[in-house]
C-alpha cells in the first residue's frame, strides 16, 4: 500500500479525534476515485492518484468494518460508516443493517426516559417544550428535545 493509504490506516488508530477522522477522510476518497466513476478529489487530491486493485480495496474495507467493530462509540464512526459508502458494495448490506439494529436498540432504551424528561418539564412550565407533550412519542420527542436544548442554550448565551 501506498504511504498516503498506510498513514491513514495509522491514523484511524490515533487517540485524537481529529486525526481519526482526518484518516476516515483520506480513506473516503481513496475509495470513491476507485469506485464511484468519474470521482476526482478536490479534498485530498493525493488520491486521484492511488488507483488500486481490489485486493487493497478490500483490505480497507475490512480494515474499516473491524475498525467499527473495536470502536463501535468511537465519535469518529460515522465518518467510519461514511467511508464503507464509499465502496458502493451490495455485500455490505448485512453488516450495515446489524449495525443499524445496534445504533437502534441503543437509543431505544432511552426514548422513554427522554419523553418522561420533557413531560416533567412541560409539567414545570417550560415553554419551550413542546406544545404537546406525549411521553410515547417518540420522533416527535426527539426534535423537542433538540429544540428545547438548542433555545435554553441560546438563552444561557445570550444572558452571558
Amino acid at each position: 500500500m501506498s504511504p498516503l493509504i498506510e498513514e491513514a490506516l495509522q491514523a484511524i488508530e490515533s487517540d485524537r479525534l481529529d486525526v481519526v477522522q482526518r484518516g476516515f477522510l483520506v480513506l473516503a476518497e481513496v475509495v470513491a476515485v476507485n469506485r464511484i466513476q468519474n470521482f476526482q478529489s478536490d479534498i485530498v487530491p493525493e488520491a486521484n492518484h492511488e488507483i488500486l486493485e481490489w485486493a487493497p480495496l478490500e483490505k480497507i474495507q475490512r480494515t474499516v468494518q473491524q475498525w467499527i467493530e473495536n470502536h463501535p462509540d468511537h465519535a469518529g464512526a460515522c465518518s467510519a460508516f461514511w467511508v464503507l459508502d464509499k465502496f458502493r458494495d451490495n455485500a455490505l448490506r448485512p453488516f450495515l443493517r446489524h449495525w443499524l439494529e445496534r445504533y437502534l436498540r441503543q437509543i431505544q432504551t432511552h426514548l422513554p426516559v427522554l419523553g418522561q424528561i420533557l413531560f416533567d418539564l412541560d409539567s414545570l412550565g417550560e415553554t419551550r417544550v413542546s406544545n404537546h407533550p406525549a411521553a410515547s412519542n417518540h420522533g416527535k420527542n426527539i426534535d423537542d428535545a433538540i429544540r428545547y436544548l438548542q433555545a435554553t442554550k441560546s438563552n444561557e448565551g445570550q444572558r452571558l
